[in-house]
């Protein structure tokens, strides 16, 4: 039987042009089992981030209407080369702008929201049987006819948001990583994968600055009742599966206690060298999150050697779920959380 799918190919999965030919043999594979499949593409690589430098070489305040012109670029060209892939395979394959693929936006420069998709000239090629490759992170406000982008990690949002508008669960954040852990696998080597948890649950842990999907993504698609798979570019049925209602799913993770104690940068050095995150704070206290056992082993060497006390809780306790933004965090992955309490209410 015939199904729709949706592939967002995230930026290192599609960083070279020999990386485009390998994820355009699977989209082709796809194709010629009579599936249809719309792909949405980010920027190759560095693309974003050399095109910011090229601005700032230029200007130390470019105009945020300019960067998102300019930064749209990235995704135009990753989805005329992938086009062009998948043209070589055989396939008949057409590519859209966001504007073109009818993703109208509302809000500011760089920071917009989809307002709404009228996906006219989508809808008329699928019927014609193309496959249709989308420019990510992009939309055209309707009001001003400007480009507008929809911030960093944009391409997961307009990912979900076609899947939802067609109806499909057959959609896949495609990454260099084969799901969601508890830990970040690349640091952890006793990192745990999940193979199903709750679009809540997802959308709590991109709160928390993990780096698996664009947090308005994870909350748009929570909100919109849309399930979908985060899973590996190299061999997608390697996946977590985002379920919409999935209240017995839980997360295992180390992350299960937080600390408080008087600031202390001896106890900070200290620390760092443990399977611990030291989280913001907006006062004038420190908090280290981590595995309870591992926390309450570290207090009596504290107290001993730095004569600093230990409060136990939870993330509850110190109120981080409400306090904690994605731009608090500048750690990589995980590493930022999460905590298990955080999802103690679903």
């Amino acid at each position: 039987m015939s199904k729709l799918y949706v592939l967002k190919y995230g930026g290192k999965t599609i960083a070279t042009p020999s990386l485009i030919k390998k994820r355009a043999k699977y989209i082709s594979s796809l194709y010629q089992q009579g599936h249809k499949v719309i792909v949405v593409v980010s920027a190759m690589g560095d693309t974003t981030d050399n095109l910011y430098s090229l601005a700032n070489q230029i200007s130390d305040k470019p105009t945020t209407r300019e960067l998102d012109v300019l930064l749209t670029s990235g995704e135009r060209i990753s989805m005329a080369l992938m086009t062009i892939a998948l043209q070589e395979e055989g396939c008949d394959a057409i590519s859209f702008t966001g504007s073109q693929a009818g993703i109208l936006t509302h809000g500011s420069h760089s920071t917009s929201y989809i307002k709404e998709i009228k996906p006219i000239r989508v809808e008329d090629e699928l019927k014609k049987n193309k496959i249709i490759v989308i420019a990510g992170f992009q939309g055209v406000d309707p009001t001003s006819k400007d480009i507008t982008t929809l911030g960093r990690g944009g391409s997961d949002t307009t990912a979900l948001a076609l899947a939802n508008y067609f109806k499909t669960d057959n959609c896949f954040i495609l990454k260099d990583v084969d799901g969601v852990y508890d830990k970040d696998p690349a640091q952890n080597i006793d990192a745990k994968k999940i193979n199903l948890i709750s679009t809540e649950q997802l959308k709590e842990i991109t709160l928390w600055g993990a780096k698996l999907c664009h947090y308005k993504a994870a909350e748009q698609a929570h909100n919109s009742n849309q399930s979908y798979y985060i899973g590996s570019a190299d061999n997608p049925n390697e996946n977590t599966f985002i379920q919409t209602s999935n209240p017995k799913a839980q997360i295992m993770t180390a992350w299960d206690c937080v600390v408080e104690f008087t600031p202390n940068t001896q106890v900070d050095s200290f620390l760092k060298n443990y399977d611990l995150i030291k989280l913001p704070s907006t006062n004038n206290h420190s908090y280290w999150a981590g595995e309870k056992k591992l926390l309450t082993s570290l207090q009596k060497d504290v107290l001993d050697k730095y004569k600093v006390n230990f409060k136990f809780g939870t993330s509850k306790t110190f109120h981080f779920a409400e306090s904690l933004t994605p731009s608090m965090s500048n750690n990589a992955f995980y590493k930022s959380g999460p905590i298990t309490s955080v999802f103690e209410h679903l």
